[in-house]
This record gives structure tokens, C-alpha cells and sequence, in this order.
């Protein structure tokens, strides 16, 4: 969108125990500032990525430099998530929630602190969580992986999904096909069944779907495979039952289906 600067209210549905992230893709244009009701501020760049409990404030975007023109390009691209954490309950759940709150403290990380992996496959910023060796700084309540991801036309990227966890994954730009296997090493051949592989789908751009690996099982491993044209896509993986859909997916996923891995 093309503005001086936009106001966008406080994530609804941000209950008690649950946490918000918001991650600011790579080709925004402008700056995202949250207003804190505690009076803490922060303001993301592109690539960035905010870490708060419940309630993420009210986020105010605006054109970057402190006298930017009427006329200046705003482009606000980016994800607002509503993340909740295994294990802990809302108030007045019982037991669970006599446990201590955790922090409540906003966590802000910047793009150029995020690892980059780099592979012919194409390119992988490390948000949260680990990957292929590469650890994100951020420290996260709970163990979870959050992947930005960028894949040349053809290319196949392999996502681990161990036993008890789920998997999110948003299709940003371009086609996704993305296939469960239940085993991540020493899988039998995939069967031949008249009606299709029912842990594949293909995802167009605007759309999610969630894997899940069943606890006990053995390590399962997502197989994401770009189409013709190169692919942007986010992924979400924590313990199950951890990861709800993010708002801006909140509507009838296209081309969208549940895998288990």
C-alpha cells in the first residue's frame, strides 16, 4: 500500500497463556512500530521478528525516515502469529495453572541476527529454533522452529518434524508441494493408490496446512518441493497442540489440507 503511515489494532483472540510473533518479511518497505501499553516501544524492520505474551499492542506502520514524503512506498508484508505453548493452561485450567508465568518481557530480533543457510536449494533464515545445524539466538519459552524460506524453481528442501510436534506451513509466494513421510530414514516405498497420496498436497500462494508427527512414532521428515517458479514459504514447528493458526490464515485455506508425518 502507498501511505505515510497506517495503524493496525492489537491481535484479536490473544488470550491468557498465549504468546504473538510477528515476522516482518524481507521485502517490506517502511517501519513497524508496536506500541506497548507498558510503555515499551520497539520498531521492526524488515526481516525482523517480535516476541511477545498475549497481546502484541497496537502496531503503527509508517515510512521510513522522520520526514518521509505523503507520497512514500509503505509495503507492510509479514506474519502475526498466535502461538501457544504446550503444556500450559489459561487461567483457572487446574494445576497447570498454578505454575509461575514466564517472562513477560517483548523479545525483539533483528533480520542480520538471524543464521542464514544457503544451499543450491535456495535460502533459509533461522527465526527460532535450530536448523541444520544452525541455532537462532532468540530463546523461546518452549522449543520451537520457525523457518523463512526461499527455494529456486524445482528445488526440494527436507524439514525433520520429530515425534509429538506439529508443523505450519504457509505458502508466502509461488506453488508448494509438500509430502509427509513417516519415516526419516529407511522409509519403505511410497504405495500406489487410485485415488492419490493422501500425505501430498500442493499449496498456491495464500495458503497452509498443518503435519503433525504422532508421539512414539519415529522421526518423520516433511518433503517441500517448489514448483516452476521459485517459492517463498513459513514454517512453524513446535510440540503439539502448541501452534494455532496464524490470524492472517484464519479464513478458508485454499488448496489446503491436514498430513500427518
Amino acid at each position: 500500500m502507498t501511505a505515510p503511515d497506517a495503524v493496525f489494532p492489537s491481535v484479536p483472540g490473544a488470550r491468557p497463556g498465549l504468546w504473538v510473533a510477528t515476522l516482518m518479511l524481507e521485502d517490506c518497505r517502511g517501519l513497524m512500530q508496536r506500541l506497548g501499553g507498558n510503555g515499551e516501544d520497539h520498531q521492526l524492520q524488515a526481516g525482523d521478528l517480535l516476541w511477545t505474551r498475549e497481546d502484541a499492542g497496537v502496531m503503527r506502520a509508517r515510512a521510513a525516515g522522520e520526514g518521509a514524503s505523503p507520497s512514500a512506498e509503505l509495503r507492510m508484508n509479514g506474519l502475526r502469529m498466535v502461538v501457544g505453548l504446550h503444556g500450559q493452561s489459561e487461567p483457572g485450567a487446574g494445576a497447570e495453572s498454578e505454575r509461575p508465568p514466564l517472562s513477560v518481557t517483548p523479545a525483539l530480533l533483528r533480520g542480520w541476527e538471524m543464521p542464514v543457510i544457503k544451499t543450491d536449494a535456495g535460502r533459509i533464515r533461522v527465526a527460532a529454533g535450530s536448523h541444520a545445524g544452525s541455532q537462532s539466538p532468540l530463546a523461546t519459552p518452549a522449543p520451537m522452529t520457525i523457518l523463512d524460506v526461499w527455494l529456486r524453481p524445482g528445488a526440494t528442501q527436507l524439514v525433520p518434524l520429530a515425534p509429538g510436534w506439529n508443523a505450519w506451513v504457509y505458502a508466502v509466494s509461488g506453488a508448494l508441494g509438500v509430502r509427509a513421510r513417516h519415516r526419516r530414514i529407511g522409509a519403505p516405498p511410497l504405495p500406489r493408490q487410485a485415488a492419490g497420496d493422501p500425505d501430498f498436497a500442493v499449496l498456491d500462494a495464500g495458503s497452509a496446512l498443518v503435519a503433525s508427527a504422532s508421539a512414539g512414532d519415529e522421526e518423520g521428515v516433511l518433503v517441500l518441493m517448489a514448483g516452476k517458479g521459485p517459492t517463498h514459504f513459513v514454517l512453524i514447528g513446535s510440540v503439539c497442540s502448541a501452534v494455532s493458526a496464524p490470524l492472517s490464515a484464519m479464513r478458508p485455506l485454499r488448496g489446503a489440507k491436514p498430513l500427518a508425518a
